[in-house]
């Protein structure tokens, strides 16, 4: 468990990294349909394909009926950390909701998506989605 600010930032790069990695993706921006960048830096963090955009789709539609904010793959969206706990709960909602057995792929994805905005969180962390 990280001991400091830096160790759990430091784990949240890991994390994104490993979410790359694991649908297939690359950590190169231009590879990506919607990059996620720290909004007090603009530093690039991880990007999202098409792939893992088409399963996180369902949690973006759940999210705009809960806060009225769009996530646009082809627009830029920031989201505080308010905005990212709503789209926790638009996740959890999801998850409640829904068989997590019939597709587990998609469900992986989304939790990881989950944990990832949970780090953010925890660390007081605004994010910037910048679209194509």
């Amino acid at each position: 468990m990280p001991t400091n600010l830096m160790d759990s930032y430091g784990a949240a790069l890991n994390n994104a990294a490993n979410l790359q990695k694991m649908h297939g993706g690359t950590n190169h921006k231009e590879d990506k349909m919607l990059d996620i960048h720290r909004l007090d830096n603009l530093e690039y963090i991880f990007g999202i394909d098409d792939l893992m955009l088409s399963h996180l789709e369902v949690i973006f539609t759940r999210f705009v009926r809960i806060s009225g904010i769009n996530i646009d793959p082809y627009a830029d969206t920031i989201l505080d950390v308010g905005c990212m706990k709503n789209l926790v709960r638009a996740i959890d909602i999801y998850v409640g909701v829904t068989d997590l057995n019939k597709n587990k792929q998609e469900t992986s994805k989304i939790l990881e998506f989950k944990g990832m905005l949970n780090l953010f969180i925890q660390q007081g962390i605004a994010i910037k989605l910048v679209g194509d």
